[in-house]
């Protein structure tokens, strides 16, 4: 046992020790309100931080929404594709804009059965919803035959169908454009035993000339006079015949037919204008006289009349202010051959305002001129024609009146100098400022060739263009123009073999080698 008495005392701690303990002690006991206070500060500083945060998100939250409602309101649309497949023409912006009852388009194509039906699904696809961006009143709806069956059996047993295509519906008038329609196809090469090939889609064409089918009170009848020697609407000779014109006609929704006037005692009640195409005989003065009557009804007429023919209606149109020249004009500034005349530039009018970038070509034309140009204003008369030169040749053309001599020439005192007219229009009826704004105005447009139309030239230049917007003029189709089919580019990439094997070398070795010496030096410089 230890004795207590011989047990070492415990170490006490000295005075200098002592004194350090209580020291710290205090200094402890002093900086307890300090922490107290740099930990409420630092609270307040989170709960500053937290509001501001919340208030930041808020009206960021204000702000994104205040953006998308202004730009929901105002948007627009850009196409930037370089094929503008899918971007609409002027006539069918113009269509849109009058429609006023709602359209149901139904589409019943099967855009799963092979490429060429996906391709043309996603076109018709693309070009609708063009037409619902432009007019809301159009509603679309896609069935497919093969997955919504039950749909397609109410579709077919509503309507019909003779195959599958695309069905327009207002009010009960219906109009389906097929498939085989949308598309234009070259099969060239099918003689070769290859495939057709896809050139052209005419998707736009079909979907207008529908919309208008069903959407016009009255479809307009025009009749293409015949018996002498005058273009055929039913012929397909390549330079007699006008049956590509009359279907680009029909297409627009306008009904063709032909007169023979020995046959009748007057031209047709239901006539809402007469084609005069290039008559190669004189008419008979009877005949002239019932066009004189159908035009005092307030009636309408396009001449196409071609140089050195003698077509006895040279006085008629003198009387609405129109001359017509015995001559062919000659414009060596605007021909290669020096039989053709090309239009790249038009006066003022209403046919012409939305032929701007549009070249036609007229052959060998004959002048045709107003012969007192005055604009419709407030102080023309109502009973007073009012002719307008559509297309004028340049300064450098003239009249030439002796087209045989080799080569033609400009005679002083033979010649007519230019610039000539080669096309006119005149109208004569109610002036802007009459009282009586109901009497539907006369109208004609004499061009002064009718080759241009034909069918081995009519897809040359804007000639189409140029006589589709002289008849919906005559009709009174100011918002329709014509269309044509949007062409398919084709981009092929032509390589030659030793080329495609060095291709194949930098694809399979050369990528493959060029990462790895990235990822070498990579590798080098961090050990470095």
């Amino acid at each position: 046992m230890t004795d207590p008495k011989t047990s070492p005392a415990p170490e006490q701690a000295a005075p200098g020790q002592e004194k350090g303990a209580d020291a710290a002690a205090q200094a402890w006991n002093t900086g307890a309100p300090d922490s107290e206070k740099f930990t409420q500060q630092s609270r307040k500083l989170k709960l500053a931080i937290t509001f501001n945060t919340g208030v930041a998100l808020v009206l960021a939250a204000a702000i994104f929404g205040m953006v998308n409602y202004v730009s929901f309101r105002n948007y627009a649309r850009h196409d930037f594709s370089r094929t503008k497949l899918y971007q609409l023409s002027d006539k069918t912006t113009g269509l849109l804009k009058s429609l006023t009852n709602s359209v149901e388009v139904t589409v019943f194509l099967e855009p799963n059965r092979d490429a060429a039906s996906a391709e043309v699904f996603e076109d018709v696809d693309n070009l609708l919803k063009e037409y619902q961006e432009a007019a809301p009143t159009v509603h679309v709806k896609k069935i497919d035959p093969n997955r919504d069956v039950a749909l397609a059996e109410l579709f077919a047993k509503k309507y019909q169908p003779s195959g599958f295509g695309v069905m327009f519906d207002t009010g009960g008038r219906t109009k389906y454009v097929l498939a085989e329609e949308l598309v234009e196809m070259d099969y060239s090469a099918a003689q070769m035993g290859g495939p057709p090939r896809k050139i052209g889609f005419k998707g736009e064409q079909a979907f207008s000339s529908a919309l208008q089918n069903i959407t016009q009170a009255k479809t307009p009848t025009v009749y293409f006079l015949q018996g002498h020697g005058e273009h055929d609407p039913d012929g397909y000779d390549r330079t007699k015949g006008y049956a590509n014109l009359a279907h680009e006609i029909k297409r627009d929704n306008v009904t063709v037919k032909k007169l023979t006037l020995g046959e009748q005692k007057a031209i047709p009640a239901d006539c809402d204008a007469l084609i005069v195409a290039g008559p190669q005989k004189r008419l008979a003065p009877l005949e002239v006289e019932q066009v004189r009557q159908f035009l005092a009804k307030n009636g309408r007429a396009l001449f196409l009349l071609d140089s050195l023919t003698e077509t006895g209606l040279a006085p008629l149109l003198k009387e609405w202010g129109v001359q017509v020249g015995d001559d062919v004009v000659v414009d060596p500034s605007r021909t290669m051959s020096g039989n053709e005349l090309f239009v790249t530039q038009y006066e003022p009018h209403p046919i012409t305002a939305k032929l701007a970038g549009v070249s036609s070509i007229l052959y060998l034309p004959r002048s045709v001129s107003a012969v007192e140009e005055a604009a419709p204003g407030p102080d023309a008369a109502p009973d007073r024609p009012r002719a307008t030169t559509l297309i004028k040749c340049t300064a450098a053309g003239w009249g030439e009146t002796t087209p045989d001599q080799n080569p033609v020439r400009y005679d002083p005192g033979v010649d007519h100098k230019g610039p000539l007219g080669v096309a006119a229009a005149v109208e004569k009826g109610s002036a802007p400022g009459a009282l009586d704004t109901q009497i539907k105005p006369v109208r004609l447009v004499v061009i002064g060739d009718s080759t241009f139309l034909a069918n081995s030239t009519l897809g040359t230049g804007g000639g189409v263009d140029l006589f589709q917007s002289a008849l919906n003029w005559l009709l009174d189709r100011k918002e329709l123009m014509a269309i044509a089919p949007k062409a398919v580019a084709e981009y092929r990439l032509v390589v030659e073999a030793g080329q495609l094997r060095l291709l194949g070398w930098l694809v399979i070795g050369g990528l493959p080698a060029l990462i790895a010496a990235l990822g070498i030096v990579v590798w080098l410089r961090r050990r470095a």
